[in-house]
């Protein structure tokens, strides 16, 4: 970005170095919320073919979930891949010492995490509200990185200061 510019996100330049590192942390914000957008589109796949296409036993322990179908595996593995992710993108939302980046990659960390805690509660009861919790918390997860992609990648021209008119 040049010294001039700022992004959405509120990204001014400053000091070369500490710019730098911003540069560098925007971008690797910007590549964990793209990798975080394409697990969730996966989790959105495999969750609707388990819907559509699996009946789900109530299983006695936490270890029979992973033997029940490969599907679940993928799509239990995928929940924890997003759990990592989100806490990658809550660091470095947080070092870019943006409000407004800190605040939507901690919102995308709690999003993920409701949807975590909503899938274990829809494995163990079958209750479909839980089934609809966590798919909320997966969409809240999903429009965030997109903001994400959003705030990090565009740059707007910054705003000159009025002149101040004295008499």
């Amino acid at each position: 970005m040049s010294a001039g510019a700022t992004s959405p996100g509120g990204l001014v330049g400053s000091a070369p170095e500490d710019a730098e590192g911003r540069a560098a942390n925007l971008q690797s914000l910007r590549q964990f919320a793209w990798v975080g957008l394409l697990i969730l589109v996966l989790q959105n796949v495999t969750g609707i073919a388990l819907n559509l296409y699996v009946v789900l036993p109530v299983p006695s322990s936490f270890e029979g979930v992973f033997v029940l179908n490969a599907l679940l595996t993928v799509h239990i593995a995928g929940a924890f891949l997003l759990v990592v992710g989100g806490v990658l993108l809550a660091r470095y939302g947080w070092r870019t010492r943006l409000p407004r980046l800190r605040a939507v990659s901690l919102g995308a960390l709690v999003s993920v995490i409701v949807a975590l805690q909503e899938g274990f509660a829809f494995t163990f009861t079958q209750d479909s509200i839980f089934s609809f919790g966590m798919e909320m918390g997966f969409l809240g997860a999903m429009i965030l990185c997109g903001a994400l992609l959003f705030l990090t990648g565009v740059e707007v021209p910054a705003r000159e200061a009025p002149a101040r008119v004295t008499t």
